[in-house]
């Protein structure tokens, strides 16, 4: 009888180890989301147009494969294969070309003007920028970032904001074109 209660003791203080234990990480949790900034990572350039088409369509028939009772052979099967193989070649390709789909984005982005917003855009940190230089503070603008509203100030002071050493080597040869947009 006594062994019976020794065990019903054990577990219920197993029980209550665990459930403190439970406690806590939870806590640690919650504190940790509520002050650890939490950023979403930035996608591949050119991952929406060219890989991700193929992915959808390797779950769709990788779903139906195994419905299906995932067959070794058959039609199912040569299609789940194929769609799966399209997908991989997809997204390697995607991945090597990165840098030439980021340059050719930049191409089209100078075209339209907003080639330096994609600078920044690709160049952004994730740490905190200020929104005051020399003193001045940027003005509040709904459609411009606050690193925007600097480089116009610092713009009109006749400072250059981005200086070739930081852009990346094949960006280099744009700075003349950025003070050429700049000016009209």
């Amino acid at each position: 009888m006594a062994s019976m209660q020794d065990d019903r003791d054990s577990q219920a203080h197993r029980q209550a180890v665990h459930e403190y234990h439970d406690n806590i990480v939870n806590a640690c949790i919650r504190a940790a989301e509520a002050t650890i900034p939490h950023t979403k990572r930035r996608g591949r350039t050119g991952w929406k147009r060219h890989a991700e088409p193929q992915k959808k369509y390797a779950i769709l028939w990788n779903r139906i494969w195994k419905e299906s009772g995932s067959p070794n052979t058959g039609i199912i099967h040569s299609i789940r294969k194929t769609t799966r193989a399209e997908y991989r070649r997809a997204s390697r390709w995607v991945v090597r070309n990165e840098e030439k789909l980021k340059a050719d984005k930049m191409t089209d982005t100078l075209h339209s003007r907003d080639f330096w917003t994609e600078i920044q855009r690709m160049q952004r940190k994730h740490t905190s920028t200020t929104t005051e230089m020399d003193g001045e503070r940027a003005l509040s603008n709904e459609q411009t970032t606050p690193q925007h509203q600097l480089s116009v100030t610092q713009w009109e002071k006749g400072e250059k904001m981005l200086s070739v050493s930081c852009l990346p080597e094949n960006m280099k040869n744009y700075t003349t074109a950025y003070h050429t947009i700049g000016k009209k």
